[in-house]
């Protein structure tokens, strides 16, 4: 379905329609069957950040760049084309803040609104009077997450989470375990209770945007920069963290020997490269196995990085990889590092045979010496004489 630049989204309940936020501030309301824009409302005048579904499931909210969030309540009007009445939106509060909104979250009895601010805070607004002692859980770029209390407003535990910058955020309904997703391509599960961390899921090849829970819990939807969902579900099997810990530390033990050993076996795949005839290079990479094949063009990224054997690494290439979109960054990032690397060995090439004329000018020039081809046939032709004279002497003794 065309849209506009689309930043944020949900169904509506039902699954009828659904509703995009978009970059210059709309919303659009989409329906699923005929797949036609219903209407597009001006509701921000910036981006639109985030929205939140109400969990009475009448209305939601949105925050934006223009420092306001707005309540919207669902209602049905007639349509300008028909006698039929179809679903539209209506604003019916305005909060008006001092800072950009980037993100808007309702709590699951829905008598509080988070609201995280660019100027790195997030503030708790009750929407009805009625007082609330639940756990709120914050993200941010500094890698961390805090676990706050919202009786006193004070942060109960701040907890390393990644490796990179923390980009999305989200609780178990009913529960107090929630997961998080980091642009070091990992989703993390964690308890808020015990502050500890229970499992991690890789399978992402590129920061992850966006994470969503299932009602239950049985599911978990992660949305990444490698245009792939993943859907991860839950298990029968009893997770004991013990043994989690235990298998994480030796993935983390067998990743630190393999990088001391990375030398070596890299090395070993160059040379038996190069001991391929150039005639059979080819044929031989097109009855290699697929699944050698992703980790070979890391292989090739690395050696062009270190400038090794450029031209025979340019000569190696396979078919119909490109179909593969878990390849596409890697191939990427191949072709980048490709690029620059055979424009640097031209750069030295061309130096080189700027410096050769030069030199072959200047001997020209002096007489003195003969040019190195030239050289090189005399003294050729110098050993083939000798090589004839005593020929014949033998002959004659």
């Amino acid at each position: 379905m065309p849209c506009e630049y689309a930043l944020c989204s949900f169904f509506v309940p039902g699954d009828r329609q659904v509703v995009i936020g978009t970059k210059t501030g709309n919303l659009q309301l989409y329906d699923l069957a005929s797949g036609n824009l219903l209407e597009t409302i001006a509701a921000h005048d910036g981006a639109l950040w985030s929205m939140s579904l109400s969990p009475d499931q009448r209305g939601f909210v949105t925050g934006g760049a223009d420092k306001a969030v707005k309540f919207w309540d669902f209602e049905l009007v007639t349509d300008k084309n028909s006698t039929q009445k179809r679903l539209s939106v209506k604003q019916t509060r305005t909060l008006q803040l001092d800072e950009d909104v980037l993100c808007v979250n309702y709590s699951p009895n829905q008598k509080l609104l988070a609201v995280s601010l660019l100027d790195c805070t997030v503030k708790i607004f009750y929407v009805d009077t009625l007082k609330d002692g639940a756990l709120i859980a914050t993200g941010s770029a500094d890698r961390n997450v805090k676990i706050w209390g919202l009786d006193f407003g004070d942060c109960h535990r701040s907890l390393f989470a990644h490796d990179d910058s923390v980009m999305f955020l989200r609780f178990v309904p009913k529960s107090h375990l929630f997961f998080t997703a980091g642009k070091d391509r990992k989703v993390k599960q964690w308890d808020a209770d015990k502050f500890e961390h229970i499992q991690t899921l890789e399978g992402h090849h590129q920061e992850i945007w966006c994470l969503a829970v299932s009602p239950s819990g049985d599911y978990v939807v992660s949305a990444s920069h490698d245009k792939s969902l993943r859907l991860w579900e839950r298990t029968r099997e009893p997770l004991i963290l013990e043994e989690e810990r235990e298998m994480q530390r030796e993935a983390e033990y067998e990743e630190s020997v393999a990088k001391e050993d990375q030398p070596a076996p890299s090395a070993y795949v160059l040379e038996t490269f190069k001991g391929v005839k150039s005639s059979e290079l080819e044929e031989a990479l097109l009855v290699l196995p697929f699944s050698y094949v992703p980790d070979i063009l890391k292989l090739l990224n690395e050696f062009i990085q270190m400038g090794s054997d450029i031209e025979l690494l340019c000569r190696i290439h396979f078919g119909q990889i490109t179909s593969n979109q878990m390849l596409v960054p890697v191939i990427e990032k191949l072709k980048e590092t490709t690029i620059s690397k055979v424009r640097q060995v031209q750069d030295i090439i061309g130096f080189n045979m700027a410096g050769l004329d030069y030199l072959k000018r200047e001997c020209e020039a002096k007489s003195e010496v003969m040019f190195f081809a030239e050289a090189t046939s005399h003294l050729e032709e110098k050993r083939r004489k000798r090589k004839n004279r005593k020929k014949m002497i033998l002959t004659l003794t």
